[in-house]
């Protein structure tokens, strides 16, 4: 396991922009008021997201960009989420009563349009409203005390090998922007029946080896019949993730990786 992070961490870290990245299921299982009892369930989990937590505290970003597969997307655009104040909401889970309110960084949004707006299909939408994913990640990671701005990113239904490519462009904006940004890809692994638990665990275990190892044209050629059967909502968000790193000598440490109820859930982190 890689060693925590430090403010000083690499000469790397003093001159990019990029200065974190990392990876956090989004099951709102994960949260108490939702789990109820059943949250011990997912201690392993929680304490990685703990960790990720601290990591940002010690980086201390302006923003979190957070690479959602539920945001307010479009098929055929990169869509970014854009407000000067966003809100979470769990109302299409019946959570109506978690509350909390966070900053957005409508310059970082206006600069990745400019940056790549005219090779790429990049669309700006106005909602103020957070997505599940969006909610429950940060809803885990107030605890760090700090006030992060953020920007949601949904990805267009491309193929993984344009979503990387994506990603790579993703990253040169992000440097010419000048902002510290932390890229926080969202999602849950598989999600399986019963009879599938095994199946769609092997696979996940399939998703962690490319990580772990690198392997980023392995991910990308990963069976796209399996990634839509067991429902891989992570799946986009990291192959957009990856692309970002790309070019960049980081090494992925899997910090915790449970199924519980047939979903498989995994925090990892990209350290550089």
């Amino acid at each position: 396991m890689a060693r925590p992070l430090t403010p000083r961490d690499d000469i790397y870290w003093i001159f990019s922009m990029l200065i974190y990245a990392a990876h956090l299921p989004h099951s709102p299982a994960l949260l108490p008021q939702i789990a109820k009892n059943k949250v011990q369930l997912f201690k392993k989990t929680k304490r990685a997201i703990a960790e990720i937590a601290a990591d940002l505290y010690a980086r201390n970003p302006a923003t979190l960009l957070l690479i959602t597969p539920l945001g307010a997307g479009l098929e055929h655009s990169y869509t970014l989420q854009v407000a000067s104040r966003y809100q979470v909401d769990l109302g299409p889970i019946g959570d109506f009563a978690s509350d909390a309110t966070f900053g957005g960084d409508i310059f970082l949004a206006h600069k990745i349009s400019e940056e790549l707006g005219i090779e790429w299909p990049v669309k700006n939408l106005s909602n103020e409203r957070l997505d599940v994913a969006s909610s429950v990640a940060m809803l885990q990671l107030i605890r760090a005390k700090k006030n992060y701005s953020i920007l949601p990113l949904t990805y267009a239904l491309q193929p993984a090998k344009q979503i990387f490519a994506f990603g790579q462009a993703l990253r040169e904006a992000i440097e010419k922007s000048g902002e510290r940004v932390a890229a926080l890809s969202l999602g849950d692994l598989s999600r399986t029946n019963s009879r599938e638990r095994e199946a769609g665990d092997k696979f996940d275990q399939k998703i962690i080896n490319c990580l772990h190892d690198k392997q980023a044209l392995a991910f990308l050629e990963l069976e796209s019949p399996q990634i839509d059967s067991f429902h891989v909502c992570a799946y986009r968000p990291l192959a957009l993730l990856l692309g970002a790193l790309s070019g960049v000598n980081y090494e992925c440490d899997v910090l915790s990786y449970q199924q519980r109820f047939g979903v498989g859930m995994m925090a990892a982190r990209f350290t550089f």
